[in-house]
């Protein structure tokens, strides 16, 4: 059935030429970025990943030792997905402190307040997030398959760098059926077709005629 929907494309570019450097604050842990699984080398290892200039697509949790009491406890939350503009600035995910469990839970419940960092200037930036809902028993054990089925539900398409010489977000407009990951056409001639001028846009509907 068809629906119109908003396509969001995040055009990610496969290159070695990075723009800066995306890290987190002590306790937050990077779980994915651009769909793919992020492994660090030791579990104490700096969470830091270069990207290139351009928009990418970030899953993060907090995940860290707190006190219960006169106990510890590791407090753990929900993944949370955030959408990153990269430039040739550092970048640094940060939350605000808390020691205790009870603090812990009480913020995250009432909704965290992520902040993103300018890590040089420290200017903090705007970003927006959404909370990763998981997918039967186990939730997040493979994550991948769990933003691979968010951004399905999100019309949120992850590309490499096929039709676009830089990382790029387009915002589609389209009454289509949402594409699945292996599907990407569709998507690729509606970004076209948004990127294109009126005159441009007029001559494909005629050619469009023609060959019907």
């Amino acid at each position: 059935m068809k629906r119109a929907i908003n396509f969001i494309c995040l055009l990610l570019i496969s290159t070695s030429v990075t723009a800066g450097e995306f890290a987190v604050s002590d306790g937050i842990k990077i779980l994915a970025v651009d769909g793919k699984k992020v492994k660090f080398e030791h579990s104490l290892s700096e969470q830091k990943v270069s990207l290139a200039k351009g928009t990418h697509q970030i899953v993060a949790r907090f995940d860290d030792e707190v006190r219960d009491g006169s106990r510890k406890v590791i407090f753990t939350s929900k993944p949370y997905v955030f959408q990153v503009d990269m430039s040739n600035e550092d970048l640094e995910l940060n939350l605000p402190n808390f020691s205790t469990e009870s603090q812990a839970k009480a913020h995250f419940n009432k909704g965290p307040n992520w902040i993103l960092l300018n890590r040089n200037t420290r200017k903090e930036i705007p970003i927006s997030f959404k909370r990763l809902p998981g997918i039967g028993f186990g939730g997040f054990g493979n994550i991948e398959k769990v933003i691979a089925e968010y951004n399905r539900n999100e019309g949120i398409v992850l590309f490499s760098d096929k039709i676009s010489d830089s990382n790029d977000l387009v915002i589609l407009q389209s009454d289509a059926q949402v594409p699945n990951q292996n599907n990407d056409t569709l998507v690729q001639l509606q970004l076209w077709y948004t990127k294109a001028s009126d005159e441009e846009r007029k001559a494909f509907k005629r050619w469009m005629i023609d060959i019907d």
